[in-house]
């Protein structure tokens, strides 16, 4: 779940990890060093971390290659979170600890901007237009809404 903590000509509190969102222009984002006080963040509420320089992965506390997540995108799938598929973090990497169980550890964790959520990253609410429905394929349970289906942990099926 990502939460905007700042916007504008807001200041972002040093050694904050973000994600940094620009929709419009394709103009750059430029960030100017202030000695200004930057917005209220609690750092217990931020699971986004980073590295200034290489970094193996298992170097940091509790970190494996089975549960560390590094920022990155494809064509498929777009922008999101995805299991590190190498022993060492790159310089200026972004990364989360996947903090559940491996056995049902996700292939990636897509982006979910302000908005209430279920753990499976679905809406709480079903309206008259948002139908869902559940259905078994040989054995497997799972829920068809809209153009996605999901498998029973809410992990999108291809």
């Amino acid at each position: 779940m990502l939460t905007e903590i700042a916007n504008g000509t807001q200041v972002i509190p040093a050694n904050t990890a973000v994600i940094l969102r620009k929709t419009g222009s394709a103009d750059p984002v430029v960030l100017t060093p202030t000695e200004e006080n930057g917005v209220s963040v609690n750092p217990d509420d931020n699971s986004l971390e980073g590295v200034d320089a290489i970094t193996a992965v298992t170097s940091i506390d509790g970190l494996t290659t089975t549960n560390c997540y590094v920022l990155s995108g494809t064509n498929e799938y777009g922008v999101g979170f995805y299991r590190i598929n190498s022993d060492n973090l790159k310089a200026h990497k972004a990364y989360v600890k996947y903090a559940g169980l491996q056995t049902n550890a996700p292939r990636r964790m897509r982006f979910v901007f302000n908005q209430e959520q279920t753990a499976t990253g679905m809406e709480n609410v079903q309206n008259e237009e948002t139908k869902a429905q559940k259905v078994m394929i040989d054995g497997v349970m799972y829920i068809i809404r809209g153009e996605h289906m999901y498998d029973a942990q809410g992990q999108i099926v291809k």
